[in-house]
């Protein structure tokens, strides 16, 4: 079940859009996908990030989860 992928506003990098996804099974998960349309694109030539978010809409908004996601711990 997906519901309308919505503007929410803007951050430093770009765009951000929000979509309510509901995950069927024993019990349905609801969950938030969103989307930064960044104003430039990554090193490897992404222009757009797709996250997946279980914190409830009451907890925190899409532009803080946009933020927070931009100081995320890199892997090499």
């Amino acid at each position: 079940m997906l519901g309308e992928l919505k503007y929410v506003g803007r951050i430093e990098t770009g765009e951000v859009y929000e979509q309510l996804v509901g995950i069927p099974g024993e019990g349905p998960l609801c969950t938030r996908r969103l989307e930064l349309h960044l104003d430039e694109p990554t090193e490897d030539g992404d222009c757009v990030i797709r996250l997946l978010s279980n914190v409830p809409l009451d907890r925190m908004f899409a532009l803080d989860i946009a933020r927070l996601y931009r100081t995320r711990c890199r892997i090499v």
